[in-house]
């Protein structure tokens, strides 16, 4: 039987389209930073998030993450993101040992780092685990009221969790229908979140919100993670409580950000942009920004009061490849936004079809070669041209006597070099 499967299972492939077979795309993937030269602001951060998220769709661009480039990996959430892992590894091990009261403190400490440093894990998982482990860990030590918190943070993290798979015991379990039956009740509380400087990018519980100032009304209570993210600034990362029908508010000291480590780098390069204007050559500051970006295209958009101008340099040439202007400036408007997206989406276009031209130019078969076009053909008639020339002179010479009185009787030979 494993026979016939097999040439059915064959078959059905033959059968199947070539894009079913093969989803490759038909490009070279070219790294791509954006570069907005204006204030930061609430509606250059809805453009920046709108472009970035087209782009990202494109298989032949990979948007450069200029938050984590500037950052340089250098901030002390770095630390508290290891310090967190590191709790987290030895809160588990005490409850494999059902050392829970001891485990308690320990989860603690590993919930509180990682969500200060949520923004700098690669997947939300450890800090689920730590909230699951915390959550188990206070039901069991007669803590319900803890328990149901850390747990409705893990499910706003990641709606499939379940504390089984950290720890099975009554008390988890039962506090778990208690935290999902609070979910499903839908209580809601309002959370504001603010950002100094302003327009930093607001991510609850994993999840893309809009710019700062962030206001909503109805959210739902319990533990969310609230994350802040802007270009030049380190990435800033708090647990916040909201209750039910009351209100938490991420302001002042909690919102302001930390330059990130090349922020200075930026701002020179910036400053090279604004001096030299919308016309500007390699050396107003798009130099500087291969240096830091090393990338192969750079998009820099001008937000001047007459409007937005938008450039596209090819890197690896130095060269601008595309440039337009759109008579609407950045504005809390949502046309005005509309048409600079737009203006910038079409560099982009452009750009692809440019450099699908050249591919296609690059993969294009060549023509045979006729024989005219060989080498050989033309050296063999050199060789016989040569020879007949040489025959015709000799075989045209007058006879001659030799030395001794005898007459030559054309017998010789002819050597022909190159």
């Amino acid at each position: 039987m494993v026979i016939p499967r097999l040439a059915v299972s064959w078959s059905i492939l033959l059968l199947l389209p070539a894009p079913v077979l093969s989803q490759a795309p038909a490009c070279r993937q070219r790294s791509i930073a954006l570069v907005f030269n204006g204030e930061d602001s609430a509606a250059l951060t809805e453009i920046r998030h709108e472009v970035e998220d087209q782009v990202a769709r494109n298989a032949c661009y990979r948007m450069i993450d200029s938050v984590l480039l500037l950052e340089a990996g250098v901030s002390p959430a770095q630390t508290l993101m290891q310090q967190g892992l590191d709790a987290l590894d030895r809160g588990l091990g005490e409850v494999e040992e059902m050392r829970l009261e001891k485990a308690a403190p320990i989860l603690r400490e590993a919930v509180e780092s990682l969500g200060r440093s949520f923004a700098l894990l690669a997947h939300p998982r450890p800090l689920v685990q730590a909230l699951l482990a915390l959550g188990g860990v206070l039901a069991a030590t007669g803590d319900p009221r803890g328990a149901r918190e850390a747990l409705i943070g893990a499910f706003h993290l990641d709606p499939e969790a379940r504390v089984e798979d950290v720890l099975v015991l009554p008390e988890a379990l039962e506090a778990q229908e208690v935290a999902r039956r609070v979910l499903a009740a839908g209580r809601t509380g309002s959370l504001l979140v603010d950002s100094n400087p302003p327009g930093a990018e607001v991510w609850i519980d994993g999840t893309y919100r809009g710019p700062a100032p962030w206001d909503e009304p109805t959210i739902g209570t319990g533990l969310h993670v609230v994350s802040l993210r802007l270009p030049g600034w380190e990435r800033k990362s708090l647990l916040v409580r909201v209750p039910d029908q009351g209100s938490s508010s991420v302001t002042g000291a909690d919102a302001r950000l930390t330059p990130a480590r090349r922020r200075p780098l930026m701002e020179s390069a910036k400053a090279k942009l604004a001096r030299s204007g919308p016309e500007r050559d390699p050396t107003g500051g798009i130099e500087d920004l291969k240096a830091l970006f090393l990338t192969d295209l750079l998009l820099v958009v001008d937000l001047t009061p007459e409007g937005t101008h938008a450039s596209l340099w090819d890197l690896q040439t130095m060269d601008r490849v595309w440039k337009d202007f759109e008579a609407q400036a950045l504005s809390g408007d949502s046309v005005s936004r509309g048409a600079i997206v737009a203006l910038v989406m079409s560099a982009f276009r452009t750009d692809q079809a440019r450099f699908q031209v050249a591919e296609n130019a690059a993969i294009a078969p060549k023509r045979k070669a006729g024989i005219v076009n060989r080498w050989w053909f033309w050296t063999a008639i050199g060789v016989v041209a040569a020879g007949a020339v040489t025959a015709g002179v000799l075989l045209g010479r007058p006879g001659s006597s030799h030395p001794d009185g005898l007459s030559r009787d054309g017998s010789g030979s002819v050597i022909i070099r190159f």
